[in-house]
């Protein structure tokens, strides 16, 4: 039987396997509740971990391009990226599912079967923790800009209230600088 297909046989066994290492890359009281379900209702992250688990899996069977991984690493890695997971911390669940897939096939490997059929396998688990990482940045920098504009726009509130100006802004009582770049009164 060929590789694929026993990927396809084991699949319930590999999913459950990975989602419970995956589970354990949260704080330990944290992972203990998650992995008690995946009702996506009882237990949102839980659920959600599951359900990308899962799909993520089956896009790798399938060969699925990078925009199609991002798809669907896209909301567990925001939740990640917002619960202030390290860059590798937030992206090592995906590494785990070379390890369930080597537990799943730890008697072919040890007689030297399929050996290039799972560097292959595990070379596009590689590439979809690169769109992880990838999409993971891409929220941490999102998330950054908002909380930038948050601060910048308490700020400018604290300095109005104040009676004073913020540098962008004319003082109280002045109207805006052209937006040209060009000085009041001056011409071309």
């Amino acid at each position: 039987m060929s590789f694929e297909r026993l990927l396809v046989e084991r699949r319930r066994a590999i999913v459950e396997d990975w989602f419970h290492k995956a589970a354990e890359t949260y704080p330990s009281g944290m992972w203990n509740l998650l992995k008690k379900g995946s009702n996506r209702f009882a237990n949102p992250i839980g659920g959600t971990l599951a359900e990308a688990t899962e799909a993520l899996y089956d896009a790798l069977l399938r060969g699925a391009d990078r925009d199609e991984l991002a798809m669907l690493l896209d909301t567990s890695i925001r939740l990640r990226a917002v619960q202030s997971f390290a860059p590798s911390e937030a992206v090592a669940f995906v590494f785990e599912l070379k390890g369930a897939v080597r537990r799943a096939f730890k008697a072919e490997i040890r007689k030297g079967k399929f050996s290039s059929d799972l560097a292959d396998f595990e070379h596009r688990v590689d590439e979809a923790a690169l769109v992880a990482f990838d999409t993971y940045m891409g929220c941490r920098e999102r998330l950054m800009k908002v909380r930038s504009n948050e601060a910048r726009g308490l700020t400018r509130r604290l300095i109005e209230r104040a009676g004073l100006s913020f540098p962008d802004s004319p003082p109280p009582g002045e109207a805006a600088p052209p937006q040209d770049g060009r000085t009041r009164g001056a011409t071309p």
